[in-house]
């Protein structure tokens, strides 16, 4: 059984609604979990095992390019022009690869800065 933990400060700073995704996260991994059990059980993955993990998948996707949308809220767009906070496109970079990820990065970080790509851009 896994305890959790949340900080006073790190619920601040996520956001409270990040935390309640994160909490409905732990529901469904749970759920998830019992679904599996049952599964190797009968050595068949059912629909709803696979139906919770896409559940799951897409939850935390939301949650990770809600955080990305929020850090860049509070640490980068008030160094921006207003003119480059109406272009920017936020999100969390979802890729296959490091390299893929590393590439996505640096589509956004090298035509501003000049800097080379990096995966702590985020």
């Amino acid at each position: 059984m896994r305890v959790f933990i949340k900080p006073l400060k790190i619920v601040v700073i996520m956001g409270r609604n990040l935390a309640i995704s994160l909490d409905r996260t732990d529901e469904l991994l749970a759920e998830l979990q019992e679904e599996y059990q049952r599964a190797l059980g009968q050595r068949e993955v059912s629909d709803k095992a696979v139906h919770l993990t896409h559940e799951v998948c897409t939850l935390l996707r939301s949650v990770l390019d809600r955080a990305a949308r929020r850090y860049w809220e509070m640490h980068v767009s008030p160094s921006l022009s207003e003119r480059d906070r109406k272009t920017a496109k936020v999100y969390f970079p979802i890729a296959s690869d490091e390299h893929e990820f590393r590439s996505t990065i640096g589509r956004g970080t090298t035509k501003r800065r000049g800097t080379k790509p990096s995966a702590t851009t985020c």
